[in-house]
């Protein structure tokens, strides 16, 4: 990926604050306003680095799998932010948590996945390097829905 570009040096920006801020929002005690506004300022850096990897197609020049990550990381951010943000419906609470908990670990795997664009491009070529991030991708499916449950575990029967 190319820093010269302007989509390139957006998404880098963001994307370390995403890191940072999804680390402090899976860590801050939940419910309160620091996690509110911890919650509104990942969830508008993730906004921003998922806009920009749309535009973003130097590994292969195409579409690809890793433009498939990307709208999977736009649906879980809607799905835990628009319930919160309106309260609504009933189970506004686990649909959050969950959404939530998708996007905050799912942009830790696209770090991941990110690190392997990064590292292997000398080694391995285009399809090789997208397998990798892939099979990131899946363990992080599978830790985030292993915390989902743990996290679900702690609300009252009906919240």
């Amino acid at each position: 990926m190319e820093t010269a570009n302007i989509f390139s040096q957006l998404h880098i920006g963001s994307a370390l604050l995403a890191l940072l801020l999804a680390a402090f929002v899976l860590i801050a005690p939940k419910g309160t306003p620091f996690h509110k506004r911890l919650g509104y300022a990942f969830a508008s850096t993730l906004l921003i680095v998922n806009v920009s990897a749309g535009f973003m197609y130097n590994l292969t020049g195409r579409f690809n799998l890793l433009h498939v990550f990307v709208m999977i990381s736009m649906g879980s951010l809607l799905y835990g932010m628009i319930p919160a943000i309106r309260r609504k419906p009933a189970n506004w609470l686990r649909r959050h948590i969950s959404g939530m908990t998708g996007a905050a670990l799912g942009v830790w795997g696209a770090g991941l996945a990110e690190l392997t664009i990064r590292v292997l491009p000398g080694f391995m070529n285009p399809s090789q390097i997208i397998g990798i991030a892939a099979g990131i991708g899946v363990v992080f499916f599978f830790l985030i829905g292993f915390l989902i449950g743990r996290f679900m575990k702690t609300l009252p029967e009906n919240p």
